[in-house]
């Protein structure tokens, strides 16, 4: 058993850490063996403790602070892990001079509130939404595997956008993870599957479900299938990866002369936007992109009205997709 594992362990025991905590500690010494693993070019976790010194906690703060544009917060979050992780190496004689001793958390001022420059938050309209699904069905010249690209990634956008689903979310949906319930698929997401550890379940209706159904039919035809249990391959046949997807939307933003910084995520701020101006309510609009437990939409679940919470979910979803698409647009128009 690793160091880190021990550590964690140790918490576990000790001060009853829940799960989000454990998978805190695990990314936050992440970062500190990643930094010092190249440093002193070695994988060796005792080697990169016993090596680490005082004044090399002060360089990795300031590279997380500097280089990396983290928020002062989160490097913080890091060197309070560390402190807890180098109290534990000292009790137990793992190493024999603590290398966290006086060392400081940054300090919230002006000079380091903003080193890296916020970019300026982008709401997507309903009429650049548009553009974006109109543009994935759009051929451009020499496209290469149009046919079985379009139909995918005008799904993904439309998935995307009517139920502000995660953009890691969506490259991870396995085939398995998805049920037809009274005549409806739903992606399921266990808490493994989701950010914030939230299980939810997904409506595919409408819109989407029509180019789900088309991409399936292509995605059945690939000549290769890699990466068999996932739902969004490439036209090889292997998984797509977040990447991928945004690089996919950046193209499209790009084609359409959309001027704004567009990312999966701003989908996301996308389908919050238009369920209050469809007065979806809080809850289920939280209950559908994963924010919350969802109140009374879990209660449903929880007792076994599995129809009635569906019907609520369905219904959200297809008020999103009804009042985002413009029919008549996305078959007149041609990029």
């Amino acid at each position: 058993m690793c160091l880190v594992d021990k550590f964690i362990n140790n918490k576990i025991i000790e001060d009853a850490i829940e799960e989000h905590t454990e998978k805190k500690y695990r990314q936050e010494l992440g970062r500190y063996f990643e930094y010092f693993s190249k440093k002193y070019n070695t994988e060796d976790e005792l080697e990169i403790i016993k090596n680490t010194k005082r004044d090399d906690i002060d360089e990795f703060r300031d590279y997380l602070l500097i280089n990396k544009y983290y928020a002062v917060s989160t490097v913080n979050g890091v060197l309070i892990t560390l402190r807890q992780f180098d109290r534990y190496l000292v009790d137990r004689h793992i190493i024999e001079e603590s290398f966290m001793n006086n060392v400081k958390e940054v300090k919230l001022n002006i000079k380091n509130k903003n080193l890296k420059p916020k970019k300026k938050k982008e709401i997507i309209t309903p009429e650049e939404m548009n553009k974006l699904i109109a543009c994935s069905l759009t051929k451009v010249r020499f496209q290469k595997d149009f046919n079985y690209n379009s139909v995918r990634n005008c799904f993904c956008i439309l998935l995307l956008m009517s139920t502000g689903m995660r953009n890691d979310e969506l490259v991870n949906i396995t085939l398995d993870r998805i049920e037809s319930r009274n005549g409806i698929l739903f992606i399921n997401f266990s808490k493994e599957h989701t950010k914030k550890d939230i299980p939810k379940t997904v409506p595919i209706v409408g819109k989407t479900l029509e180019y789900y159904n088309k991409y399936m039919k292509t995605r059945n035809e690939l000549k290769t299938i890699v990466d068999k249990d996932y739902l969004l391959l490439s036209s090889n046949g292997e998984k797509l990866n977040t990447r991928d997807i945004n690089r996919m939307i950046s193209k499209y933003a790009k084609i359409t002369n959309i001027n704004k910084a567009i990312t999966p995520h701003s989908c996301k701020k996308f389908f919050s936007a238009i369920c209050n101006i469809c007065n979806i309510s809080e809850i289920v609009c939280k209950c559908i992109a994963g924010w919350s437990l969802g109140g009374d939409m879990m209660s449903y679940y929880a007792k076994d009205n599995i129809l009635q919470a569906d019907d609520v979910l369905v219904e959200a979803v297809q008020k999103v997709l009804d009042f985002t698409l413009n029919e008549e647009y996305l078959k007149s128009v041609n990029f």
